[in-house]
């Protein structure tokens, strides 16, 4: 099945109608009735936006003061949550298409309730899909996972995925699997315990250091880490004849990744595409229009081979407490 990626001119692939066989696994979620949250202070009573005193003038929600009315330990992770401006914040912001731009910060109830700019809330993705009822169980898990990692800076011991995608991934693995993974992590890790070979592109040199001395202490020597940046990240020249039983996509230059993976699949090969819900590849486009153009192109490979799937999962994020989105395309049909 070494099929490429239909294309449209050199840069994209067209938009197509959503395959016959896309499932998109959700469940709508009731509208909680009554005020979502409050927090009380001496003398104030906090709620979104703004804060009234006992004279019932009104200021504006102060951090720090809302701060200040929580029990220290709460306080200290809250506000490290909330000053955290990082990459992956700026990236999925959905109107940060200038990559020159500086990250930009999250008010503190937009983080408390929704977990991040681009969702309605905690328990829907950035498209507006709410959790399915069958995933709900999952939150006492995560939410022990997602305060152990605030205090101690220790995530679970697993992929940063979606809770659903997670067994769906292992039981495709076989010890003799040869997985290409774009972007290395914690992912990386998992994948090697389980598969014969791994292979992880990465663009930035310090992270790939990190998880490659990870991985030298777990004794894990199938694992092999290769940094890689600008057009050199999605070449994969080097892995012509490569037979890959799975290929993550997670990290720069997401639609390229898909177009050049795609003819070292086999028919049994398995894509899996992470935060499907947001479009992560904004800052590489280098054409006006462009938009969710991996997404594109997994609708296009399945609108274009009828033994092909494409499943979607929605749970919470492993070791956070938001929601997210994984797409799964599958070569052939499961039996």
């Amino acid at each position: 099945m070494n099929t490429p990626l239909p294309t449209s001119g050199d840069e994209t692939v067209a938009s197509m109608t959503p395959h016959k066989d896309i499932k998109r696994r959700r469940s709508p979620v009731q509208k909680s009735k009554g005020p979502v949250s409050s927090i009380s202070a001496p003398n104030t009573q906090m709620q979104f936006g703004r804060a009234a005193d006992t004279t019932g003038s009104e200021t504006p929600l102060d951090r720090q003061s809302v701060l200040d009315a929580l029990p220290a330990k709460m306080a200290a992770m809250i506000g490290s949550l909330v000053d955290r401006t990082a990459f992956d914040e700026a990236s999925d912001a959905r109107d940060t298409s200038d990559a020159t731009k500086a990250p930009r910060r999250v008010g503190l109830m937009t983080k408390l309730v929704a977990g991040g700019p681009g969702r309605k809330s905690r328990l829907h993705t950035e498209l507006g899909d709410a959790i399915p009822l069958s995933q709900l169980h999952h939150i006492g898990t995560v939410a022990r996972d997602f305060v152990r990692t605030r205090l101690t800076g220790k995530r679970p011991d697993q992929p940063w995925w979606p809770m659903s995608v997670i067994p769906q991934i292992e039981n495709h693995l076989t010890g003799t699997a040869t997985v290409l993974e774009f972007g290395c992590g914690s992912s990386s890790l998992w994948l090697a315990r389980r598969a014969q070979r791994v292979i992880a592109i990465e663009d930035d040199p310090g992270w790939a250091e990190k998880i490659r001395m990870r991985a030298r202490e777990m004794k894990l020597d199938n694992l092999e880490i290769v940094v890689r940046s600008g057009t050199q990240y999605f070449d994969l020249s080097a892995f012509a004849g490569l037979n890959v039983d799975l290929a993550i996509v997670d990290g720069s230059y997401r639609w390229k990744c898909l177009g050049a993976v795609l003819p070292l699949m086999n028919d049994n090969s398995v894509v899996y595409l992470d935060n499907s819900d947001a479009d992560k590849d904004i800052r590489w486009y280098n054409r006006d229009g462009m938009e969710r153009e991996v997404q594109k192109g997994i609708e296009a490979y399945a609108a274009t081979h009828p033994e092909a799937s494409v499943e979607r999962y929605v749970s919470f994020i492993s070791g956070e407490l938001y929601a997210g989105e994984g797409t799964i395309l599958r070569m052939g049909r499961r039996s």
